[in-house]
């Protein structure tokens, strides 16, 4: 058998995807059931308790090597986060799968309540 180019991004791709889950499933084991590999391409989703699964899928192949995203279901529309290592990928899905949005980080990062609207008690 001949190891042809594609071949070996077929097998390339494989790996990588297996790294991802891998990581993803150290950072969080309790994820171990919830990340599923599809058996055609590079792409993992990865199910939520509340809501529809998170996608990673690699999308192309550039000078820097591989280029994958995440896509969080949203509303009105999912979110596509581009993403240049696997700690990123691990990061992104995590807090998807927390319920944590990049615009809830950057609104609030200290994680405090804004209690300016909160009508004064009768203390």
């Amino acid at each position: 058998m001949r190891f042809t180019r594609a071949l070996a991004d077929v097998f390339g791709d494989q790996l990588e995807q297996d790294r991802i889950r891998q990581a993803l499933v150290a950072a969080r084991p309790a994820l171990a059931g919830q990340v599923h590999a599809d058996e055609e391409r590079p792409l993992l989703q990865i199910l939520r308790p509340r809501g529809a699964a998170v996608l990673v899928a690699k999308t192309s192949e550039g000078p820097t090597g591989a280029q994958w995203v995440v896509g969080v279901p949203g509303t009105p529309e999912p979110t596509l986060h581009e993403a240049t290592s696997s700690e990123e990928i691990v990061r992104l899905v995590l807090d998807a799968v927390d319920g944590v949005t990049a615009e809830e980080e950057e609104t609030d990062p200290a994680g405090a309540a804004d209690d300016s609207r909160a009508e004064p008690s009768d203390g």
